[in-house]
């Protein structure tokens, strides 16, 4: 709005001078309104920016701690792997061990070829180190393969050294309830029979 606009609809030039002052006032009110608000909204666009800056670094930073978390995981199941390796290891050792030393204990020829023998699955240590399941095992094959086990001269007839200063048997029969037979085949050799 102008002065001339408030002239040309008959308003005397006085007033249209007054209406123009509060007018100007008016207009540089809204103008600070105006200016105020602008100035709202470009801090705001400016929070807005830096929001999305932080969006996105704190996105990068949750994928690196993702990527942290992966490989902590990753460290963690193989540091349980490994020890449950290393657990399972030092518990068969202390098995064979154990094994080892109670097969010892019964004269056995070769524990290995006892061990291939043995019911494994019925063979466990038990929590104070001790073999169990073993000894049933173990009566069973010293009556069926007594050669596994060196028994020593005179123990049924049987002789470790192949026959030689053993139990003379007079039959058969005598050697075979002995389980000895090989020494009565040396000893009737050794008599020309």
């Amino acid at each position: 709005m102008k002065k001339e606009d408030l002239l040309s609809l008959g308003i005397d030039e006085e007033v249209a001078k007054q209406v123009m002052a509060l007018h100007g006032t008016d207009i540089t009110k809204a103008k600070a309104e105006v200016a105020t608000k602008d100035e709202t909204i470009s801090n705001l666009q400016g929070q807005l920016t830096e929001r999305d800056k932080d969006l996105k670094q704190l996105q990068k930073s949750v994928k690196d701690n993702e990527d942290l978390s992966t490989q902590l995981k990753n460290w963690q199941d193989k540091y349980n792997n490994d020890t449950q390796k290393l657990n399972d290891q030092i518990a068969k050792t202390k098995f064979d061990s154990a094994l080892n030393e109670a097969l010892g204990k019964t004269k056995a020829r070769d524990p290995k070829d006892i061990r291939a023998l043995l019911n494994m699955d019925e063979v466990k240590l038990d929590e104070s180190g001790n073999v169990v399941g073993l000894e049933s095992q173990l009566e069973t094959l010293q009556k069926e393969k007594a050669y596994l086990f060196d028994m020593g001269i005179g123990a049924g007839g049987y002789n470790p050294n192949g026959g030689q200063g053993g139990k003379a048997y007079a039959t058969f029969e005598e050697a075979m309830k002995a389980n000895d037979v090989d020494t009565f085949i040396q000893q009737q050799m050794e008599k020309g029979e």
